[in-house]
């Protein structure tokens, strides 16, 4: 049976993103930009297997209340659940499309009410998802940003107040060596 073909491999797949969970600080230490780059295709390639499950799904149990109930929340909890630990908005739009887009395409090819409801409530998911992660991330960044040019500040009169230090001390010295 498809289903359990697409179980093991994302249960090998999901093994793999744990192990590369837990060589984080080797891996992106030595190469931050191959470690990103891997858990960007990490989550579109999970992503992708678990559309294609849920097209198949929807498709083999047309347009049923429970298939929606049973595939949509999970759909909508993969995309907010992933999003939120995603920091390339590129990324997370492309999940959110993958996640999303199929599921919209079989259901309009249904053609009942209950499929362009079904729709309608994905777009509408989609829409908002999308809006909110990227507002989120661009308030986080400039945060961030905000954040890293205060350090940078707090370092830089550190060091001013280090020469000034010394300064004072070559000074204090000069005036009692002269008054002594």
């Amino acid at each position: 049976d498809m289903a359990y073909v697409i179980l093991l491999f994302l249960s090998i797949l999901g093994g793999l993103r744990i192990w590369q969970a837990r060589q984080f600080e080797l891996n992106y230490s030595a190469d931050p930009k191959r470690w990103r780059n891997q858990f960007g295709v990490g989550v579109l390639v999970m992503s992708t297997v678990w559309s294609l499950f849920t097209v198949m799904e929807l498709s083999q149990t047309g347009a049923s209340t429970e298939g929606y109930i049973i595939i949509m929340p999970l759909i909508l909890l993969c995309s907010g659940a992933t999003g939120s630990l995603l920091s390339s908005i590129f990324l997370f739009n492309s999940l959110v499309v993958i996640l999303l887009l199929p599921q919209v395409i079989v259901l309009a090819s249904i053609g009942t009410s209950d499929a362009y409801t079904a729709v309608v409530i994905l777009l509408t998911y989609g829409a908002f998802i999308i809006n909110l992660v990227n507002t989120k991330n661009k308030h986080y960044w400039d945060r961030l940003s905000v954040n890293e040019q205060l350090e940078l500040k707090l370092h830089e009169l550190a060091e001013q107040q280090r020469r000034y230090q010394v300064l004072f001390n070559s000074a204090n010295d000069a005036v009692f060596m002269m008054s002594g």
